[in-house]
């Protein structure tokens, strides 16, 4: 529900057109992107904003990504208890 006498079309922007990774034709962009990003394909969140935002953007998506995996292995490690059967 809407307030204030608003509706759908005051907050729909109809001009708005996504961006998709695999429609980028920029070779060279998108290899900047993958060396950016650490040389791995598998961080599409830092390339797609390194393509279509900036670098600054970038380097902190990786280093986001880079934390959370960080978190992921510890929290693995402290799971990982020996087996006392």
């Amino acid at each position: 529900m809407y307030s204030n006498g608003t509706n759908h079309s005051d907050y729909h922007n109809a001009s708005y057109v996504p961006y998709f990774l695999d429609e980028v034709d920029n070779q060279t962009l998108r290899a900047e992107a993958l060396q950016k990003c650490g040389g791995d394909a598998s961080r599409v969140q830092c390339i797609f904003d390194y393509i279509f935002a900036d670098e600054e953007l970038a380097e902190q998506t990786l280093k986001k990504d880079k934390d959370q995996q960080a978190d992921l292995r510890e929290i693995g490690m402290l799971f990982s208890l020996p087996n006392f059967n």
